[in-house]
């Protein structure tokens, strides 16, 4: 190993706190190196001395620019409720500190006050919960009023409250796929739920599949529909190659069996005049050998001729319905406008 002094082991985990991990152990041992990689990089943590992970001072520096850090922490700190409160309490774009409730104590998963401030931050923490507290309701709720998906990991008496369901379903039509099967024959809750996504058509019960209110309320207003149509149009015509899709896991209203999804893909040159529009599904199963086998299926194509905008948004209002139908989601598209 090369041989370097303090200034220069200062320098190189100024640029990259991660370089810790390959510096000799005595400046894994310095609190100086070991802070200056810190505010860095928080994951650093993991190659700090021992007594530094142990450390409030150095621990706090780390979690304050990566909640996820905690899981590097000595184990008093993970179960230090100060230390966690202020973790599930951070922000964040992709990644909130609120999941890094995965790597506290499990005491204090079952504290009620630090699960809710989590839930509320981000209600996917529930999945990290003591159980008795995903039987909750009043943290339950706090967690699907943050994001629907939080219903998957509410207890199963829970998935069964229709006000529960409710309040998930106006977060996102699609949380009726983890509503009881009772509440899926339920017409209001599927009514609310086809309020807020045309797709979650794929979760409700067989019994109200042809009833009128239901196939109404799975249908596409015309108007949203051309815009949505006039959306893809001008961004398919200026992006070849863009992808959009929703994950599924039924298929013909039934289970499937490892992770599928449908995708509108375009397929042609940026400068054509025509190009194709197609719906593709794909079904990723585990093989015998434990790779991943991919199964491509065309469901439709579509022509697209630029000259003939009339005729091209009246392909694009054909694909979206079948896009939809075989469960892509409106959101989905409504999302281009956000890019």
């Amino acid at each position: 190993m090369i041989q370097i002094d303090k200034k220069e082991a200062l320098k190189i985990v100024q640029e990259s706190g991660h370089e810790l991990e390959n510096l000799p152990d005595e400046f894994k041992k310095d609190k100086e190196i070991v802070l200056a990689a810190l505010k860095e990089d928080g994951s650093a943590l993991q190659y700090a001395d021992k007594k530094l992970r142990a450390d409030k001072e150095v621990a706090l520096i780390a979690l304050k620019q990566d909640g996820r850090a905690l899981q590097y922490a000595d184990k008093k700190l993970r179960a230090d409720k100060e230390v966690v409160l202020m973790v599930v309490k951070q922000g964040g774009v992709t990644w909130k500190g609120a999941l890094a409730l995965e790597y506290a104590d499990e005491k204090l998963k079952a504290d009620k006050e630090v699960v809710l401030v989590a839930v509320t931050n981000d209600g996917r923490a529930l999945d990290y919960a003591d159980e008795k507290l995903k039987a909750d309701k009043e943290i339950v709720l706090a967690a699907v009023n943050q994001n629907h998906r939080a219903l998957e990991y509410a207890n199963k008496k829970l998935k069964a409250d229709k006000e529960v369901v409710l309040a998930a379903l106006k977060q996102d039509g699609l949380a009726l796929k983890y509503a009881d099967k009772k509440l899926r024959a339920d017409k209001e809750v599927v009514l609310a739920a086809l309020k807020q996504e045309v797709s979650a058509h794929q979760y409700i019960d067989k019994k109200l599949k042809g009833d009128k209110d239901i196939v109404l309320a799975g249908k596409i207003d015309d108007d949203l529909l051309n815009d949505m149509a006039e959306l893809l149009f001008k961004n398919f015509n200026s992006d070849d190659g863009l992808i959009i899709e929703t994950d599924i896991d039924i298929i013909d209203g039934e289970p499937i069996k490892g992770t599928a999804r449908i995708m509108i893909l375009r397929e042609g040159l940026p400068n054509d005049s025509e190009y194709t529009v197609t719906i593709e599904r794909v079904v990723e199963l585990e093989g015998e050998d434990g790779d991943e086998e991919e199964d491509y299926e065309t469901i439709d194509s579509y022509s697209i001729a630029l000259k003939n905008h009339e005729e091209s948004i009246k392909e694009f209002e054909t694909a979206i319905k079948t896009y939809i139908e075989y469960g892509g989601s409106k959101s989905s598209i409504e999302n281009l406008q956000k890019q």
